[in-house]
């Protein structure tokens, strides 16, 4: 279930959102600077919509002047792609994120669907936003102590909203598993000296489940350290 906007989200949506708006135009009575560089206008006594000061430098709009219905559409609507584009440059500032992330945070902005689908659309057509790169990205993120093993990554990159078919693909290029897990592994063998087989062989198994591992890869690793450090070399 979509999550609502609510409180001041939800006032600024229902100013910005072309459907929320009165059918008529009218006569403009008051334009209020508010903060962060938006001004509130209002027709015939009535707050119209919120606009920002390039929108409404560009409208051309008077105190006293004449305002249709189709200019208020149509300033509500271009005012919402530039609140939501400037909303998700800001999110990317911060970090890469997948498409889906970005779509659900619009969202909950209090954005319509088509302002938010035309937003990701610019996006896309910049740069901005690429589920292929970004899944590349996170993968390559995960090395060395952050190595993480296929299914922990998959796992990940479902929870960013990357698509099943790209995080799929994507994977298919992680180096050998088998290595990335042994280096893992050599490295934590090094704090479990001195303990028993059984207790080492737990141990080093479960941190390497915790790290997303296969069964397949654990038993072949863990087995391998057990012999090197002088124990049996039992099932794990």
């Amino acid at each position: 279930m979509t999550r609502q906007p609510s409180g001041r989200r939800a006032r600024r949506a229902s100013l910005s959102d072309p459907a929320a708006l009165r059918p008529e135009g009218g006569v403009v009575s008051a334009i209020t600077p508010l903060r962060r560089g938006r001004y509130r206008v209002e027709i015939e006594g009535e707050p119209a919509l919120t606009l920002t000061a390039e929108t409404l430098a560009a409208s051309g709009l008077q105190v006293g002047g004449p305002i249709s219905a189709d200019q208020l559409r149509n300033l509500a609507a271009e005012d919402a792609r530039r609140q939501a584009l400037d909303a998700a440059l800001r999110l990317l500032g911060h970090r890469p994120r997948a498409e889906q992330e970005l779509r659900e945070r619009l969202t909950r902005r209090g954005f319509p669907a088509e302002v938010v689908a035309a937003t990701l659309a610019r996006l896309r057509d910049y740069g901005y936003v690429d589920d292929a790169a970004f899944a590349r990205a996170w993968v390559e993120s995960r090395t060395g102590a952050a190595a993480r093993g296929r299914r922990l990554l998959l796992h990940e990159l479902r929870a960013k909203g990357v698509d099943p078919e790209i995080a799929a693909r994507t994977l298919a290029e992680v180096p050998d598993e088998l290595e990335v897990a042994r280096a893992l592994a050599e490295k934590k063998a090094r704090t479990l000296r001195g303990l028993d087989a059984p207790t080492f062989r737990r141990r080093l198994g479960t941190y390497l489940h915790r790290r997303g591992f296969t069964t397949e890869v654990i038993t072949s690793v863990v087995r391998q350290l057990v012999r090197r450090e002088g124990g049996d070399d039992g099932q794990p």
